[in-house]
């Protein structure tokens, strides 16, 4: 079954080089602010824009009393939510702040496509993937429409048939 090769591998590219929304996550109601964006370990390259979004359980708060921080970076800006880009390569520990109250999150920033996927997606990222992804195998009417593990042929060198 060749096709369901392929659509595994477009799967497994799909799966690489898609930036899905982190707002699809549960946020916890029990914390009096909650980072919902970005997720821990989560991986950007430098000219990326990053959401930074959290969630405040007083609605009272003022957007501008909420600060974000960044370990490499410094005061990144203030909001609920913000988008930053061209952070420097390295881990980041991002922080929001508000009242006293903090959370904070790592990040992972690459200098390029290249060394970003070079390196392994967090447990989070591939949660993310998990949730948003589904795969539903359904059989076809004929033959090779049926879903089913695939042997491919073994290679045999003195045969006078190109494909065995």
């Amino acid at each position: 079954m060749h096709r369901s090769k392929a659509l595994l591998q477009a799967f497994v590219i799909l799966a690489g080089v898609c930036s899905l929304d982190a707002n699809t996550f549960a946020q916890d109601h029990d914390q009096p602010l909650t980072i919902q964006s970005p997720l821990p370990g989560e991986r950007f390259v430098t000219n990326e824009a990053v959401n930074l979004k959290a969630s405040v359980r007083d609605k009272h708060i003022d957007a501008s009393q909420i600060t974000w921080t960044s370990s490499v970076s410094g005061v990144l800006g203030h909001g609920k939510e913000i988008q930053v880009s061209k952070l420097p390569p390295g881990i980041h520990d991002v922080k929001v702040s508000v009242n006293g109250e903090s959370q904070s999150v790592s990040i992972r920033e690459f200098k390029d496509l290249w060394d970003l996927y070079r390196t392994t997606p967090s447990p989070a990222e591939l949660d993310r993937l998990r949730k948003d992804f589904s795969v539903n195998w359904v059989d076809g009417t004929q033959p090779d429409e049926k879903w089913g593990t695939y042997d491919p042929p073994i290679f045999n060198q003195a045969s006078p048939l190109p494909a065995r």
